[in-house]
């Protein structure tokens, strides 16, 4: 098995069973590279800045425990994906706590421009102080 495998599986058994993240690994000249692809997610790239197996594999545990992972997976299928990167892309960049999240988020989803489940995933996943549940609409 090639390192770029193992690497792969390292990554892989930090996933839930069900996780939508596609996966893959390639070397650079500083070392070995994951990208991590999901419907609702940017992406992620990890750069181990290292050829060696040991190192890389601890380097690419650790990095698969960042929240995004836990976020994404969250996420129900999307219907709007171009409006709900679109959102994404504002939070982050405005660092919209909560609570403006979940205003901007229901607000989509009473003019038809979020599905309830896509402004539910946002309003409780989203914000970095995100409670991490889904927060529907209707507010049940």
């Amino acid at each position: 098995m090639a390192v770029e495998d193992d690497l792969l599986a390292v990554a892989r058994r930090e996933l839930a069973p069900s996780s939508r993240w596609l996966l893959s690994t390639e070397r650079n000249p500083g070392g070995f590279v994951l990208v991590a692809q999901h419907p609702a997610s940017a992406g992620l790239v990890l750069e181990t800045g290292t050829f060696d197996r040991d190192l890389a594999e601890r380097h690419i545990a650790w990095w698969m425990r960042q929240r995004e992972f836990a976020v994404a997976d969250a996420a129900p299928e999307l219907v709007h994906p171009e409006a709900v990167a679109g959102v994404r892309t504002l939070v982050q960049a405005f660092e919209w706590p909560t609570v403006q999240v979940r205003a901007v988020a229901f607000l989509l989803f009473e003019v038809d421009v979020l599905t309830a489940d896509e402004a539910g995933w946002i309003a409780g996943f989203v914000a970095s102080d995100a409670p991490m549940v889904r927060r529907p609409p209707n507010g049940s």
